[in-house]
């Protein structure tokens, strides 16, 4: 991804701002809200904390070809404003980079592609550690119905929980992605059908059907359930 692709979607104010506070923010989080060197001692256990369904009636992958994928964001403020939308994203499949924006804030993760399952990984440059698995499936649970799983866990299960300045940290991202949220389904989800399920702090999915890469097979509801987000 070019640094004129980033300023479509991302804008250049956050750029600039992003490439001045990456220093600062990479110390914070290696040393103090996720600190390395504790990990070390003990190997923090992922903490499964948010499940989303997405479910878009009128286009397969929808918000895969709209929002991860495309060209420009679809919140409610301009990228120059970007801080203001809370969270943006944009999957970089031919990079293998998961670049996402917080108020304004960019950092990337490493992220790898197959047709029914996207997943994102830490890495040096992550300020924002996280294991997400965005996993779609392989055909559609009825005519005309499409949707797919996004299950996000933290690498926090352990000493860190006690960790004050992880949790402040971490509210950063959280409260940025319920922002995009809130704004997003009213403005442009909404507008397109899409509907959007959220469970705090889900079950386990059965780990029987886990793939190596501990993602599990995405099996949707049947038709005549769309739309519930009960």
């Amino acid at each position: 991804m070019t640094y004129s692709q980033m300023a479509a979607k991302f804008g250049w104010p956050s750029i600039i701002f992003s490439i001045l506070l990456t220093p600062f923010a990479l110390l914070w989080s290696k040393l103090i809200a996720f600190p390395v060197w504790l990990d070390i001692i003990y190997k923090h256990k992922p903490f499964y904390v948010l499940k989303s369904i997405y479910k878009y009636p009128e286009e397969k992958n929808f918000v895969k070809k709209n929002v991860y994928s495309g060209a420009v964001q679809h919140s409610i403020f301009p990228p120059m404003l970007d801080a203001l939308n809370g969270f943006n994203c944009h999957a970089d499949a031919e990079g293998g980079k998961w670049i996402e924006s917080f108020y304004g804030f960019i950092h990337c993760m490493d992220m790898t592609t197959h047709d029914d399952r996207m997943i994102i990984e830490p890495n040096s440059m992550t300020v924002f550690p996280a294991l997400v698995f965005i996993e779609y499936p392989q055909g559609t649970s009825g005519p005309g119905v499409h949707e797919h799983r996004v299950r996000f866990h933290f690498p926090i299960k352990g000493p860190n929980m006690l960790n004050p300045a992880m949790w402040v940290t971490l509210f950063i991202p959280l409260s940025g992605v319920m922002v995009f949220a809130n704004m997003a389904i009213v403005r442009y989800f909404k507008k397109n059908g899409v509907s959007v399920h959220n469970t705090n702090m889900p079950k386990k999915e059965d780990p029987s059907f886990a793939l190596e890469d501990g993602s599990i097979p995405f099996v949707p509801a049947f038709a005549d359930s769309y739309g519930s987000i009960s």
